[in-house]
Protein backbone atom coordinates (compact mmCIF):
# COMPACT_ATOMS: atom_id res chain seq x y z
CA UNK A 1 0.00 0.00 0.00
CA UNK A 2 1.36 3.51 -1.11
CA UNK A 3 0.28 6.78 0.94
CA UNK A 4 1.01 10.28 0.20
CA UNK A 5 2.69 12.72 2.28
CA UNK A 6 0.23 15.41 2.02
CA UNK A 7 0.04 19.21 3.61
CA UNK A 8 -2.65 20.66 5.88
CA UNK A 9 -1.92 24.17 7.33
CA UNK A 10 1.37 24.01 8.57
CA UNK A 11 1.75 19.88 9.27
CA UNK A 12 2.79 16.95 7.12
CA UNK A 13 -0.04 14.56 7.08
CA UNK A 14 -0.87 11.08 5.96
CA UNK A 15 -4.45 9.51 5.55
CA UNK A 16 -4.95 6.04 6.85
CA UNK A 17 -7.65 4.00 4.54
CA UNK A 18 -10.19 2.77 6.95
CA UNK A 19 -9.31 -0.73 6.40
CA UNK A 20 -6.24 0.56 7.95
CA UNK A 21 -7.47 1.48 10.74
CA UNK A 22 -9.55 -1.24 11.26
CA UNK A 23 -6.78 -3.70 11.12
CA UNK A 24 -5.49 -1.96 13.80
CA UNK A 25 -7.98 -1.42 16.28
CA UNK A 26 -8.12 2.02 16.23
CA UNK A 27 -10.34 5.12 14.93
CA UNK A 28 -10.72 8.26 14.95
CA UNK A 29 -9.76 10.27 18.08
CA UNK A 30 -7.84 7.08 18.88
CA UNK A 31 -4.02 7.53 20.14
CA UNK A 32 -1.24 5.54 18.32
CA UNK A 33 2.50 5.12 18.88
CA UNK A 34 4.79 5.55 16.33
CA UNK A 35 8.04 3.95 16.47
CA UNK A 36 10.77 4.82 13.69
CA UNK A 37 12.85 2.01 13.01
CA UNK A 38 15.52 1.23 10.45
CA UNK A 39 12.97 -0.44 8.04
CA UNK A 40 10.44 2.83 8.13
CA UNK A 41 8.08 3.58 10.76
CA UNK A 42 5.64 0.90 12.69
CA UNK A 43 2.12 2.31 14.14
CA UNK A 44 0.15 0.55 17.13
CA UNK A 45 -2.90 1.82 18.56
CA UNK A 46 -2.56 2.73 22.32
CA UNK A 47 -5.05 1.54 24.93
CA UNK A 48 -7.29 4.76 26.29
CA UNK A 49 -6.99 6.45 29.00
CA UNK A 50 -9.21 5.40 31.68
CA UNK A 51 -11.68 7.76 32.73
CA UNK A 52 -12.95 8.46 36.27
CA UNK A 53 -15.43 10.26 38.01
CA UNK A 54 -14.77 12.41 40.75
CA UNK A 55 -16.30 10.19 43.09
CA UNK A 56 -13.82 7.27 42.13
CA UNK A 57 -10.69 9.17 42.75
CA UNK A 58 -11.68 10.65 46.11
CA UNK A 59 -12.77 6.88 46.74
CA UNK A 60 -8.77 5.66 46.21
CA UNK A 61 -7.73 8.94 48.28
CA UNK A 62 -5.57 8.01 51.38
CA UNK A 63 -7.61 9.20 54.45
CA UNK A 64 -11.47 8.73 52.41
CA UNK A 65 -13.32 5.82 54.40
CA UNK A 66 -13.58 3.87 51.35
CA UNK A 67 -9.79 3.87 51.35
CA UNK A 68 -9.62 2.22 54.88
Amino acid sequence: MQLQIESQENEAVIRLPAAVLEQLGAGIGDMLHVQITSRGLTLSRLPPKPHYTLEELLAQAPGSPEHS
